[in-house]
């Protein structure tokens, strides 16, 4: 889990890969650094898949509408975070 992870980062010297929103606290506090990572491959693309043929119900449809806002918040978010937290080049 991204808890787990964070943890096990919080308690030794090992990194992980987390979206900033998640760990802003640590951030804002000194705990944690976000590095700057060249040619970072973290980027991840996602899809959103339903069965062929189908139509979306409304509550799926409710559902992509609610997805596609929290990214939207989340890469924002992100973006803020990013130019707030000068990541140190590793």
């Amino acid at each position: 889990s991204v808890a787990a992870a964070i943890a096990i980062v919080m308690s030794s010297n090992a990194v992980t890969a987390v979206p900033l929103g998640l760990v802003e606290r640590q951030l804002r506090s000194g705990e944690l650094v976000a590095l700057d990572v060249a040619n970072n491959p973290l980027h991840l693309d996602s899809a959103v898949i339903r069965l062929e043929g189908r139509s979306l119900s409304p509550a799926a449809k409710l559902f992509l509408e609610e997805l596609v806002r929290l990214k939207r918040d989340m890469s924002a978010r992100d973006a803020t975070l990013r130019g707030q937290f000068h990541a140190r080049r590793e």
